[in-house]
């Protein structure tokens, strides 16, 4: 786009804007909204303007690729600001609109390592050629950076089906170095997926234990790469998978396992297939080839019998004859000052042969190879351990040896300093190579019958790197240098327009001499950029739930690349959009609102697609599809689907039953789930529980509705709550069997009527049989005695025992109580001669004897006159409960039958061995008598009446719940 306005003056509309010293600043921002805050602060442009005459025009120009957030075909809105020298603001500009028209194309990419700032030397560099305009952009820090320093050595590959760009780097981290990557993806014109695949490739930045290759058909990439930290051996190789929008999650073992530690790892892909070829060098200087069918590795082979003369230089190449489409690898052996080759006809690789080459006294150290893609034409070049440079010509039946382009080279062989390449339209090889000046050499030609210089760099070239334009129109090869500057080398570029060298720039200042750049261009630009039919639109998208919470099953019949036609291949998307507004109507569909990306590739027309995602909350539910095809035409949008998806709360993970110190009882623990799932309080949610004395083999035995309606073998309760989330719940289930086992299961419900969890864990548990019990224990006032004695009475006396008996029910139900005298025992054994009064009265020798519990001693109001049911029994066969902490006879008779009983705990909360009166005495009820003498009585001595306590279940009265 291209802004334009009129500069305004220092003071309103005079004066000059802007001095050298203190230049005036301008602030433009831009919006896709119509409804935008204006503000300086969110301005995302600003620049400085010195010396600018009131009225005089002023232009500003960027492209979109320099603004992650200009696309093509979006309207924007502008405004723009100044400040003056002395920092006073102008008001907000006049607004202005346009649409952004499609920029060139980035047609190739170099990266590189630039530690200018110690915040940027984990951040490689990058810069984009558009070859229209025949420039490189300006520079740019890439939006990812590595997790460690990015030095190490730089892979670049570009995909064939798409505008995608992978970069690998085996950068330094410490003691282990990483093999991380990461993607340039052309529509979006950004970096993204940065993937740390090997978090330790040894101490190997000085290697390169790593490489990328696209699959030539689908568009796949795959890294290979060597991490001793998965299975510690530093000899095998693993790998992840690039599917358009993801990595492959973990490190994928290939089952290629080499002698020693690798060092070298090389991929290519064969032309038109979705093989690849591997090559490992290791350690041990072994030499290995295998291939990639699109699923596996497979066919490893040891190449040679004679090892190379070192591990630290690649001392061996691969690359595919383009037309025949035979494998090559040509590698050192040994100390033999000729490089052999082996070719692989499909099914066998040849026994290696030595390929022609001028001999001399050294073994060779560095090789390249370069195929014509036009022909079976390979170009070698190699360099011996005495830094000669020589090449040969391979014209898919023989080696032409092509002589030497070097002698003694002054620098180290542990760098590359050549490299070689195709020329597009011309199908020519061409050469760069060191010459041990600053100026760089290049020979070029179809038989390589021209030669030259390339521009001065300013300093020897330690490593060289070339990459030429893959489209047939054009000649264009951009040439990377890495100099011997020290300590930091400087890294430049310059570019071939098919006749001389031109444009050359410095990338970096601050940088390395071995291999700390790459770059490629692009391949799409020849093969699916014909593409402009989209894919046809889904009219068959339906959204169901599945058994998990807020998942939604998405079924589609997908279309095709064209309309219902062609395959969809890599690079290929489905993206849906959902939304929960209630007006449907209103929502604004589009593929860059869309929350699901679905890479995708291999699928056919009319084929059954299904999907699963997780929704983030409970909602009805709004969707629609696009598809995309592998050329970026967007499909138009689906059916609209639409689902209503429930959070219901979590299944109870922890139900838990224990024999209840009740009889007949089991008592249930359990931890409240949350409205959704584990969170979120309940407000007006429900429990239910099923128990049942068997279970069957029926799946659906638990959930069945029917049959759940007998109390003590097979029955369901259910009750309100609001519950908070993650808080302890307890429930006693009563009314069972004695003795008999119960299995168990729970479940819980928010506000929504269908919003039931799922069944909880089994629990099982079994209810105690019934035990009745009471214990009497004497006065403690008089250690624990179990006798009475009232002294010398009165006759037609009334007295009140002093001290109360402490009475506990032993067993684990509710127990009444009654009184009983031996009338029998009480003349035999004693020889006492008073009778018990059979109803309420005292008479001649005839007595009353009342009883009641009460904490304190009770007065003489708290006992009543009751009937008498035989001359056996004392007031009545029942000792009579009003509360819970005062305890006597009710005010009359006929009280009903459910209000009978002392609500006596049947255990003590403390352990039974803890006898401290402090926490034993609220355990325990006190009984206390009443004594009414007779109206005469013919003796004067003493008489004993024996007394006996007695308990039986009280079955009105269950335990508490």
């Amino acid at each position: 786009m291209l802004l334009q306005w009129k500069h305004p003056g220092d003071d309103f509309n005079t004066g000059i804007l802007g001095t050298t010293s203190l230049p005036a600043t301008y602030y433009i921002q831009y919006s896709s909204l119509t409804s935008v805050i204006w503000s300086t602060a969110n301005a995302q442009v600003s620049f400085g303007v010195v010396n600018k005459n009131p009225y005089s025009t002023e232009e500003y120009y960027f492209l979109g690729s320099s603004f992650t957030d200009i696309y093509e075909g979006v309207t924007y809105y502008f405004r723009i600001w100044v400040r003056d020298s002395e920092g006073n603001l102008s008001d907000i500009s006049l607004g202005t609109t346009n649409w952004a028209t499609l920029c060139p194309s980035v047609d190739a990419i170099c990266v590189f390592f630039d530690s200018t700032t110690l915040t940027e030397i984990k951040i490689p560099k990058y810069k984009k050629w558009v070859q229209t305009e025949f420039y490189w952009t300006n520079l740019t820090t890439n939006t990812l950076s590595f997790y460690s320093e990015a030095w190490g050595k730089y892979v670049l590959r570009a995909c064939p089906r798409r505008n995608e760009f992978i970069l690998a780097i085996c950068s330094e981290d410490g003691t282990n170095d990483d093999v991380e990557v990461q993607v340039y993806k052309g529509d979006i014109r950004k970096w993204d997926n940065l993937n740390r695949v090997s978090a330790d490739a040894g101490s190997s930045a000085d290697y390169q234990p790593f490489d990328v290759a696209y699959e030539d058909n689908s568009g796949r990439a795959i890294v290979c790469y060597r991490d001793d930290g998965v299975e510690g051996k530093s000899n095998r190789v693993y790998y992840q998978i690039w599917n358009g929008s993801t990595w492959s999650s973990g490190d994928i073992y290939s089952g290629i396992e080499v002698e020693s530690s690798i060092r070298f790892i090389r991929l290519v892909s064969k032309p038109g297939s979705d093989e690849i070829l591997m090559a490992i060098q290791d350690l041990n200087r072994n030499h290995y080839v295998c291939f990639w069918d699109g699923t596996s590795w497979s066919g490893l082979v040891k190449i040679g019998t004679v090892t190379a003369p070192s591990s630290a230089q690649q001392c061996f190449d691969i690359t595919y004859e383009c037309i025949t489409k035979r494998a090559m690898i040509v590698f050192s052996s040994g100390s033999l000052t000729q490089p052999y080759f082996s070719l692989y006809d499909g099914s066998s690789w040849s026994t290696p042969q030595p390929a022609t080459f001028t001999a001399d006294t050294a073994n060779i150290r560095w090789i390249r190879l370069a195929s014509d893609p036009s022909s079976d034409k390979v170009v070698l070049v190699a360099e011996d351990n005495n830094r000669r440079i020589g090449y040969s010509i391979w014209n898919g039946i023989s080696w032409t040896d092509k002589g030497l382009l070097a002698n003694l080279l002054d620098i180290s062989i542990d760098v590359r300093p050549f490299d070689v390449c195709w020329l597009g339209s011309t199908e020519k090889p061409m050469i760069v190579y060191s010459n041990n000046t600053s100026t760089p050499a290049y020979i070029t030609g179809t038989d390589f019958e021209n030669s030259g210089l390339c521009i001065n760099i300013g300093a020897k070239p330690y490593w060289i790197t070339l990459f030429s334009d893959h489209n047939a129109s054009t000649e264009t090869v951009h040439l990377i240098t890495a100099d011997e500057t020290s300590p930091d080398s400087i890294i430049k570029i310059q570019t071939w327009d098919g006749s001389q060298w031109r444009n050359l720039k410095t990338l970096s200042s601050k940088s390395y001499s071995g291999g700390c750049s790459a770059g490629s261009f692009r391949y799409d630009d020849t093969a699916p950029s014909a593409d402009n039919v989209p894919p046809a639109a889904v009219t068959s998208l339906v959204v169901s739930t599945t058994t998990v919470e807020l998942q939604a099953r998405f079924q589609w019949i997908s279309p095709g690349d064209n309309g219902w036609s062609d395959k969809l291949v890599c690079g290929s998307q489905y993206r849906i959009q959902y939304s929960t507004w209630d007006n449907y109507q209103d929502i604004i569909w589009s593929t860059s609102n869309a929350q699901i990306i679905i890479s995708t590739y291999n699928v056919d027309p009319y084929q059954l697609q299904t999907y699963l995602y997780n929704l983030p909350y409970e909602a009805t539910y709004y969707f629609r599809l696009w598809t995309r095809d592998d050329a970026f035409n967007w499909s138009l949008p689906s059916n609209i689907a639409t689902g209503y998806f429930i959070f219901r709360p979590a299944a109870v993970t922890n139900l838990s039953a224990l024999p209840s110190r009740w009889g007949r009882c089991i008592d249930l623990s359990w931890t409240a789930p949350g409205d959704d799932g584990w969170s979120g309080n309940i407000t007006g949610g429900k429990f239910r529980i099923r128990y049942s004395t068997y279970v069957t083999s029926d799946p659906n035995f638990w959930t069945t509705d029917t049959g759940w309606n007998d109390f003590s073998n097979k029955y369901e309760i259910m009750w309100d709550t609001n519950v908070v989330a993650l808080s302890q719940q307890f429930r006693r289930l009563t009314g069972l069997h004695q003795g008999v086992t119960y299995y168990i299961r729970l479940w819980t419900r928010d506000e929504n009527i269908n919003g039931w969890s799922l069944i909880s864990n089994a629990a099982t548990s079994w209810a105690q049989i019934v035990i009745v019990g009471i214990k009497v224990q004497g006065y403690e006032e008089l250690s624990w005695s179990t006798t009475y004695n009232f002294g010398w009475l009165q006759t037609n006396n009334s007295t009140i025992t002093a001290y109360g008996l402490v009475i506990e029910n032993t067993g684990n139900v509710y127990e009444d109580y009654g009184l009983k005298i031996d009338t029998v025992s009480m003349y035999n054994t004693y020889g006492t001669i008073w009778t018990i009064d059979n109803s309420s009265s005292v008479w001649y020798n005839r007595f009353v004897l009342e009883g009641i519990f009460y904490n304190l001693r009770p007065s003489a109001t708290h006992y009543g006159t009751y009937y008498a049911g035989s001359d056996d029994v004392i007031t009545d066969s029942i000792i009579w409960s009003v509360d819970g902490t005062k305890y006597h006879p009710p005010s009359g008779t006929g009280q009903e039958e459910k209000s009978k009983g002392v609500r006596i705990p049947a255990f003590p909360p403390y352990p039974p061995n803890d006898t401290t009166p402090s926490k034993t005495r609220d355990d325990t009820r006190q009984f206390w008598f009443r004594l009414h003498t007779p109206l005469a009585t013919s003796t004067t001595t003493q008489q004993i009446i024996p007394v006996q306590l007695w308990a039986q279940e009280n079955t009105s009265v269950g335990p508490p719940p």
